[in-house]
C-alpha cells in the first residue's frame, strides 16, 4: 500500500511539474525571453569550441580559453548547437535555438533537485516549494538567459543525477544504481572542473538523511 501511494505522489508530482512549466513557458515567450542576445562571453567560448580541435577539448589548450577550464562536453554541447543551428539554416544573430536549449537545461536541473527533495523527505509540496523556488528566484539569471550559464546548467543536471542515483542506491542496493551514480560523477567532472566537491557533498547529504 506504501508502494502504491508513493507512485499515485510521484505521478502527481509529474503531472505538477509539467503544468508549471506550461505555465512559466507562457510567461517567458511573454516577456521577451527568446529575444534576448549573447554576452561577449558567450562569443568568445563559442569562438574557442569552434577553433578547437577534440583533443584540444579534452588537454584544456581551447585558444582565447584558460587552461584551467576543463569543460569538454560544454565545448562539445556548443559546437553540436552550432551545428544544428546552421542545419536549420538559422541566421548567425538567431539565438532562439540557444534560449530553448539553456531553459531545457534549467528545467532538467531544478526537476531533478526538487525530485530528489521529495524522495528522500517523501513529501509532495516540499518538492513542489522547491521547484517553484528555483523557477522564481533563480540563483544565476546568466544561467537561463545567456549560453554563457550553460555548462553550470549542466554540470548541476550531471551532479544531482549522481545524488538521486546515490541515494537509490542506499534506499535498495541495486547495484547499476551505484554504477550510474559514479558515471555522472564522471560526465560532472568532464562539464566543469567545480564537480570535484560532490564526494564530499554526498557524504555530508547522506549523514544528514540517513544519520551514517
Amino acid at each position: 500500500m506504501k508502494s502504491v501511494t508513493l507512485n499515485n505522489n510521484t505521478a502527481s508530482f509529474l503531472k505538477a511539474t509539467l503544468i508549471i512549466y506550461l505555465l512559466y513557458t507562457l510567461f517567458l515567450i511573454f516577456s521577451g525571453y527568446f529575444e534576448i542576445g549573447l554576452l561577449a562571453d558567450d562569443y568568445l567560448n563559442f569562438a574557442g569550441a569552434k577553433n578547437s580541435t577534440f583533443i584540444q577539448k579534452f588537454t584544456s589548450s581551447i585558444p582565447y580559453i584558460s587552461n584551467l577550464h576543463f569543460r569538454p562536453l560544454y565545448y562539445l554541447s556548443l559546437n553540436f548547437s552550432m551545428w544544428i543551428n546552421e542545419l536549420l539554416n538559422s541566421a548567425k544573430d538567431n539565438f532562439i535555438l540557444f534560449r530553448i536549449e539553456n531553459l531545457m537545461f534549467f528545467y532538467v536541473l531544478i526537476f531533478l533537485s526538487s525530485y530528489l527533495l521529495f524522495k528522500i523527505t517523501k513529501r509532495f509540496y516540499a518538492g513542489i516549494f522547491l521547484l517553484l523556488m528555483c523557477l522564481l528566484y533563480p540563483n544565476n539569471l546568466n544561467d537561463i538567459c545567456w549560453t554563457v550559464g550553460r555548462n553550470d546548467l549542466q554540470c548541476g543536471i550531471f551532479l544531482i543525477a549522481s545524488l538521486l542515483f546515490a541515494f537509490y542506491y542506499l534506499d535498495n542496493k541495486i547495484k547499476y544504481n551505484y554504477y550510474l551514480a559514479g558515471l555522472f560523477f564522471f560526465l560532472g567532472l568532464l562539464t566543469k572542473e567545480t564537480s570535484v566537491m560532490l564526494p564530499f557533498l554526498t557524504i555530508l547529504l547522506v549523514y544528514l538523511a540517513y544519520g551514517k
